[in-house]
């Protein structure tokens, strides 16, 4: 049978820690190879050794005041370092308590010591590495923002503090959409838990309140991070003051309308100008032609004459609106072929803010590999801005929004663009009427957007036609044959 002293003794080897047995006054009664080892000393030295000998003289006021504790059974766990034989600096973590005799009495301490001096020098590199990161971050010219795998975040730079006159302490965890424009809140959440969800990069715009209580727009981009085992860890961002550039693109934008009012006003006074005056005569020549015919014996001849000018008028009146008309289309033979995919992108591109604006997702579904088509790039892309902000205004008030453009092809010799819109659909009185100059639905519209639209499409020898989906809203679709049988004709 083993001893109860053998079975100590095994014990004690196979801890792989070090032990440490000292008496009231802190000299070492018994302690095992390895705490021997951490110390870089052997038993024979370390015997009958003062415990305090190997704390660095700067840390023996917290070193006594721990082993008081320890001594005393109230001490937990705690992270120390020791000073070697050598000299050199070990971390260790101790847990220690009271050594009692047989009546009860403390007549010394044990301690367990375990080496991590590892994982302090990697604490030291991470916090390192995490002052030098907030160093740069607080330096950056952008506002910097760090979230966790919970969604929430946990740091902003200087510059977003400053930015928003807030402490850390209030922005972090989600207390950064306090400052955030009511009306851009849910959708900045939105963008934010989907993209986090799907591990994904996004860019999102909404307005933030500055510390002087102005709204400013910002350009907030977030990209997720990862360990370099691949572990996700969050998201870090950056956001950018773009409000200038908002107002300027609004002024432009404001500018373009007052030019297109100028322009349909100028127009509009050409056209009235021009017109009246064969109206007039054509006018006139009726009346003298119905007072001719009232009379006993009319004079066929002048009659005819007068037929004769109201039939020139007439002419000279179509020959200019055919002018107009050719003017507003800007009817030139296409001849430049085109990647249709690519011409949709940059089409989608600039409708990019007023999507942002209107709160609108735009969706490309591009169909990879279509062939060429022929056409006028400009003019192509402006049925498909047309069509994408018809099916913009179309959802306005519904609570889904979401744009989907298509490409594909369409028979042997056409390929196809569709924009599906979530909005309430086409009534069916409305259906026939779509494409009719100056038809509208819309109040204040000028019902010539679709008729455009048609123009062009016909004039580059394509079709466009619109049905509603079987759920909710409307899908617009228009073709454009391919260059080989365009060349063809």
């Amino acid at each position: 049978m083993i001893s109860a002293e053998e079975i100590y003794r095994r014990i004690v080897l196979a801890v792989p820690d070090g032990i440490w047995i000292v008496d009231a006054q802190g000299y070492t009664i018994f302690n095992n190879k390895r705490m021997a080892d951490i110390l870089a000393s052997d038993n024979e030295s370390l015997a009958n050794q003062h415990c305090f000998y190997c704390v660095f003289p700067e840390d023996l006021p917290e070193a006594q005041r721990l082993f008081t504790q320890g001594i005393a059974g109230n001490q937990e766990p705690f992270d120390f370092r020791l000073r070697r034989n050598d000299g050199s600096e070990i971390w260790v973590r101790i847990s220690c308590g009271p050594v009692s005799d047989s009546s009860g009495a403390v007549v010394g301490g044990i301690g367990l010591f375990t080496e991590i001096t590892e994982r302090k020098l990697a604490e030291a590199r991470l916090r390192e590495s995490e002052e030098r990161f907030r160093n740069m971050a607080n330096c950056a010219p952008v506002l910097l923002w760090m979230s966790g795998k919970d969604k929430l975040c946990d740091f902003f730079n200087q510059g977003w503090l400053a930015f928003t006159g807030r402490t850390m302490e209030q922005e972090v965890g989600n207390g950064w959409t306090q400052g955030v424009h009511p009306e851009d809140v849910e959708r900045c959440l939105q963008i934010y838990h989907s993209s986090f969800d799907a591990r994904q990069s996004f860019e999102m715009e909404y307005r933030l309140r500055r510390h002087d209580g102005e709204y400013r727009w910002l350009l907030d981009t977030g990209t997720p991070r990862f360990a370099p085992n691949g572990e996700f860890m969050g998201y870090v961002g950056t956001g950018v003051d773009i409000t200038d550039k908002k107002q300027t693109e609004e002024s432009n934008r404001h500018f373009a309308h007052l030019q297109h009012l100028a322009t349909v006003g100028e127009l509009t006074t050409a056209i009235a100008h021009e017109l009246s005056q064969p109206l007039t005569t054509i006018s006139l020549n009726v009346e003298t032609a119905e007072v001719w015919l009232r009379s006993a014996f009319p004079d066929m001849r002048e009659l005819n004459k007068v037929l004769r000018y109201i039939r020139a008028d007439t002419w000279r009146a179509h020959e200019f609106m055919g002018r107009i008309r050719d003017l507003v289309l800007k009817r030139a033979a296409p001849s430049e072929s085109l990647d249709l995919n690519s011409l949709v992108a940059e089409a989608l591109q600039l409708l990019a803010s007023e999507a942002l604006r209107r709160g609108v997702q735009i969706r490309a579904k591009l169909r990879p590999g279509i062939p060429l088509v022929i056409g006028d790039r400009a003019q192509l892309q402006q049925v498909v801005i047309n069509l994408a902000m018809n099916g913009m205004e179309a959802m306005a008030t519904t609570t889904t929004r979401q744009l989907t453009v298509r490409t594909k092809p369409h028979g042997s010799d056409h390929v196809e663009v569709t924009v599906t819109d979530c909005g309430d659909g086409i009534g069916p009185e409305h259906m026939p009427h779509l494409f009719k100059s100056f038809f509208t639905t819309k109040k204040g519209g000028m019902g010539l957007g679709l008729s455009l639209a048609r123009s062009i499409v016909e004039s580059h020898r394509g079709r466009i036609w619109a049905k509603n989906n079987s759920r909710s809203g409307a899908t617009f679709h228009f073709t454009v044959p391919l260059a080989q049988q365009r060349q063809a004709i």
